[in-house]
């Protein structure tokens, strides 16, 4: 299919009736579903199905995540403001934001309620909950959705894989390669508390590595809980990459496949966050992130160390406790 860059291209088609009662995984029981195609020419090859966003290729998908500009994810607010579409959020709203089994922000941005992506020619189900990703043919999704959802592998048309694995491998080349991987870390700072006596107001910085299959991302965060008011200058939060040798390789990750050469490295020093997560309330935080790592291939080890810095309008700096971890850390 021919992409336009220039300008918008709508096509749209009508879907079969499918008989089937149970959920279908576009939005529809019993009734015929419009299939809506929006060809942009910033993110290439996306579309929403019914209540699924699809991107048309594998290609087109690793080219999205591995873009390393982080307005695509602005962009794909405004897509998916602009077709109705509903995160997985909407239904899943998040309130333990030190949970391992998180969904990511940026993910969940790309998934339906149920958890759900179309790649290519296969639906893809994510389960960061069981450490697992299912997966069966687009073209009979309606037939079998319920048993993607749960998880159904008795049903042979779903298949199950591994968050660890690389499945945008399996994808693109029909298998995947058995390389070593490092663990997931999900590790919080102790709080800290920016007023004496008020145990209302503190921050807690995270770094965490996370893995879905389809999505690897290594990110640091500040969670600034707070009451009504009195919130602070967001340029004074930081956080500082733990000095190593070669200090210009403090914090680093490689990627698989493990003969790769497409090392990540970070240099130590003070860091300024690159981002908002979703914006807080009294009682959930305000988010400040930091994306180090974001890619479709998972990671051969690694090196994160970070302490969390916080400039107090008196000019007084404060720093929490040293926070990460390390896995084959010697490349």
């Amino acid at each position: 299919m021919k992409k336009i860059t220039s300008y918008l291209v709508i096509s749209i088609s009508i879907l079969v009736l499918w008989s089937c009662k149970k959920k279908d995984g576009f939005g529809t029981v019993n009734s015929q579903a419009l299939k809506t195609q929006v060809f942009i020419d910033t993110i290439r090859g996306l579309e929403k199905v019914g209540s699924i966003l699809r991107f048309e290729t594998t290609d087109d998908y690793v080219e999205f995540i591995e873009d390393t500009s982080q307005v695509k994810w602005d962009k794909l607010a405004d897509f998916s403001s602009s077709k109705g579409f509903q995160n997985y959020f909407v239904q899943n709203p998040t309130t333990n934001y030190l949970d391992s089994n998180l969904m990511d922000e940026s993910l969940g941005q790309l998934l339906n309620s149920d958890g759900v992506i179309i790649i290519g020619e296969k639906a893809l189900k994510i389960d960061l909950t069981n450490s697992k990703v299912y997966l069966t043919n687009y073209n009979n999704l309606a037939t079998n959705y319920q048993s993607l959802i749960i998880g159904d592998t008795i049903n042979k048309a779903v298949l199950s894989f591994s968050t660890d694995d690389d499945i945008i491998d399996y994808l693109l080349f029909g298998y995947i390669e058995k390389c070593g991987g490092a663990g997931r870390m999900n590790e919080p700072s102790d709080p800290m508390y920016l007023y004496e006596n008020n145990y209302a107001d503190y921050f807690i910085w995270k770094a965490r590595y996370l893995k879905a299959g389809i999505y690897f991302s290594v990110k640091v965060e500040a969670l600034h809980y707070y009451p009504a008011i009195g919130l602070p200058d967001y340029n004074n939060v930081k956080f500082e990459v733990k000095e190593d040798n070669p200090n210009s390789k403090a914090m680093r990750m490689k990627p698989r496949p493990c003969l790769g050469n497409n090392n990540v490295y970070i240099s130590a020093g003070v860091k300024d966050f690159d981002g908002y997560g979703p914006l807080g309330t009294t009682t959930n935080p305000i988010k400040r992130v930091y994306r180090a790592y974001e890619s479709v291939r998972g990671l051969n080890g690694y090196k994160v160390m970070i302490r969390g810095v916080f400039e107090k309008p008196s000019g007084d700096v404060v720093y929490s406790n040293w926070i990460g971890k390390e896995v084959n850390p010697n490349f």
